[in-house]
């Protein structure tokens, strides 16, 4: 299948995501995972997640930087 402004799927590899939430509203996702398919074969192998702990300190560490810092030292110059 190939689609203008697409990512073409093909006979061979692909990789495609799942995700399933707790509710049908959307929101937050209580699971998520990639693998990889073949479409020829049939063959599928699940692709190991990142380190979910990284990512979380990287978005904390992210608002504080951002969210808070930042502000912050706009608000320091103004006064200065």
């Amino acid at each position: 299948m190939k689609e203008p402004n697409e990512i073409e799927i093909t006979t061979g590899n692909n990789n495609f995501l799942w995700a399933y939430g707790s509710s049908q509203a959307l929101g937050y996702h209580a699971a998520r995972e990639s693998f990889v398919q073949n479409l020829s074969t049939g063959a599928a192998t699940v692709v190991v997640s990142p380190n979910m702990s990284a990512w979380l300190a990287h978005g904390i560490l992210a608002f504080l930087a951002w969210g808070m810092l930042s502000p912050f030292a706009v608000e320091a110059s103004l006064f200065r």
